[in-house]
């Protein structure tokens, strides 16, 4: 038996599903990249924390400017995918189990 609050989840996956993989990838991704930036630009700017992006930026050296900005991207990345995934993985065995 599934919970009302399982299948408003499976409803709200099931529309976000719908509109393609790869978007749902990047907005997942892409949120994650957008809140660890301003995680890690409020960190160093108040409290003196190191992040290789800023102290990069702040330095002027482009070359690990970029590699820094690729390596963001590829975590982004790599979380849109691994949040898709487990997303996934619960609605297959959610449907299977409302049968």
């Amino acid at each position: 038996m599934i919970s009302e609050k399982e299948r408003q989840w499976m409803e709200r996956w099931s529309q976000f599903r719908a509109k393609g993989r790869w978007r749902g990838i990047f907005i997942q991704g892409g949120t994650f990249l957008l809140f660890y930036i301003i995680l890690m630009a409020v960190l160093t700017r108040f409290l003196s924390f190191p992040d290789p992006f800023f102290e990069n930026l702040a330095s002027g050296d482009t070359t690990k400017v970029g590699i820094t900005i690729l390596i963001y991207l590829a975590a982004g990345l790599s979380y849109g995918m691994f949040n898709w995934s487990m997303s996934e993985r619960r609605y297959k065995r959610l449907t299977r189990g409302d049968q």
